[in-house]
């Protein structure tokens, strides 16, 4: 059992921004944790995300 997972999101940490807004779509952000979740093998999730400034 997986307790938490982290993972930076487009544009963050040392993951590279792309250059085009529509890349961060909330469609697009959405397909990225789903596969997240789907390398992992996680089949159910509480998913708390917080919106704030950079």
């Amino acid at each position: 059992m997986i307790n938490n997972a982290t993972e930076p999101l487009r544009g963050f940490g040392k993951i590279e921004a792309p250059a085009r807004k529509h890349a961060y779509a909330i469609t697009q952000l959405r397909a990225d944790v789903i596969g997240l979740f789907d390398a992992l093998e996680i089949e159910r999730v509480l998913l708390v995300a917080a919106i704030g400034e950079r």
